[in-house]
């Protein structure tokens, strides 16, 4: 059985970096590379605002984001938490966005950066896994630009994740196998959403203004 748990965390609801960095910082277009443009992928730019405005960075190679721990389990068969994670993405406001401008007479790729609007998402993943299966359970992301509406989705989930007997689900998605079984990820996405009365996932807003 799934014994899962749900953390402390939560939404900061600030929308904007206020503090510069470090005026030394070496900025050049490099600084700017792999711009998400849609996601929460923070560029190396923005990963030093987000150290110095106190904020949750979690960093894996290459790749950083705002983002808290949301769900977690310590299942390692049967259902079991995948992913699950609360996000963030903010824009520029006072002396952070003074700073930046500077640094868009040099390089104009900070534009980027400086045209982009604050978003928060919620995104969670349970899998099954056996000797005879393996599958998605579940899996759900939505975002919004205004963070009302993410804690009302979020409250909505979560209500599902901890009401719903994960193990019964799972015999449910194998019994009913030839239904999902065949379809792309889309189509399998659509059945999950259906099966647990939910809108379908929305993660796809570009950030720019």
């Amino acid at each position: 059985m799934i014994n899962l748990r749900k953390s402390t965390a939560s939404l900061n609801p600030k929308h904007s970096w206020h503090l510069p960095i470090d005026d030394n910082f070496h900025f050049s277009h490099n600084c700017l590379k792999n711009f998400d443009q849609n996601g929460y992928d923070l560029t190396s730019l923005e990963r030093e605002y987000a150290l110095v405005n106190g904020a949750p960075l979690v960093t894996d190679g290459w790749r950083s984001a705002v983002k808290q721990t949301w769900f977690a389990c310590d299942s390692i068969d049967g259902p079991h938490i995948d992913h699950s994670y609360l996000y963030e993405r903010k824009t520029f406001k006072g002396a952070a966005l003074e700073q930046m401008k500077k640094f868009a007479e040099k390089v104009p790729m900070a534009y980027k950066v400086i045209r982009l609007r604050a978003k928060w998402g919620i995104d969670v993943s349970i899998d099954y896994v056996s000797k005879e299966h393996a599958f998605e359970l579940f899996h759900y992301e939505w975002d919004d630009f205004n963070l009302d509406n993410v804690l009302e989705k979020q409250y909505e989930v979560e209500k599902i994740i901890l009401n719903t007997d994960w193990d019964d689900a799972a015999r449910t998605f194998i019994k009913r196998k030839d239904e999902w079984h065949h379809l792309d990820y889309s189509g399998q996405d659509k059945f999950k959403s259906d099966f647990y009365g939910l809108s379908p996932d929305r993660y796809f807003l570009v950030a720019w203004d």
